[in-house]
């Protein structure tokens, strides 16, 4: 797991409409465990961090525990491949591939095509 996963899952309670106390009830600890857990600097057990990833839903964990964010959409898609067959598994991630190699070409192409000019939005004396 990446070292800063501590501070994303800080962030992403901070985000969470729920206080702290209502957050602590949900994943069914006592009202004072998350307030005393971000106070402490306390990172919390598997168990206790399974539970409060749950309470925070799929987003927020998957960025807790990855650094990447993602919309409902993403998630729904990593949702159905997580149970999609093997070959339709890596025909997706070729595509996937593809599409990204081109994207990238195309971004290397227009920056060939119309280079920066130096100079341009600085102002003159």
């Amino acid at each position: 797991m990446e070292k800063n996963w501590y501070a994303r899952l800080l962030e992403v309670i901070e985000a969470d409409p729920r206080s702290y106390k209502r957050l602590s009830e949900d994943i069914g600890h006592g009202q004072n465990y998350v307030q005393q857990m971000i106070t402490n600097k306390k990172e919390p057990g598997s168990d206790k961090l399974a539970k409060l990833l749950d309470a925070l839903g799929q987003d927020a964990a998957l960025y807790v525990m990855t650094g990447v964010r993602a919309n409902a959409q993403t998630i729904e898609y990593l949702n159905l491949l997580a149970v999609a067959p093997v070959d339709l598994r890596q025909s997706t991630l070729d595509l996937l591939s593809k599409l990204g190699r081109e994207m990238q070409g195309q971004r290397e192409d227009d920056q060939e095509q119309f280079p920066a000019e130096q100079g341009q939005d600085q102002p003159t004396t």
